[in-house]
């Protein structure tokens, strides 16, 4: 059985990774800050649900695979990022 393509979006602030229907299956992430590191991913926009939540420790580099089909973000997906240098996401 042949998967989907897979895409990738990089961000360094807040906002949307992807607007459209898409299912998150990786996770990528860069910080050398000293506060409190998390990202919130939610469903399209800063108003949607959170369907995922990581807080990380501080000076990390962090990959994170989303078992099975992965996570899927109907209204697309939209990243709070808090205390991260940089993150990258693939999905499909």
């Amino acid at each position: 059985m042949a998967g989907s393509d897979l895409k990738s979006a990089t961000a360094t602030a807040d906002g949307v990774m992807f607007a459209g229907r898409a299912r998150l299956r990786h996770i990528i992430v860069k910080t050398s800050s000293s506060g409190s590191p998390q990202v919130v991913f939610k469903n399209g926009s800063t108003d949607g649900a959170a369907l995922l939540t990581i807080d990380f420790g501080t000076s990390i580099n962090e990959d994170i695979a989303i078992p099975d089909e992965g996570l899927l973000f109907e209204g697309g997906i939209y990243a709070d990022i808090t205390d991260l240098d940089r993150i990258t996401i693939l999905y499909s």
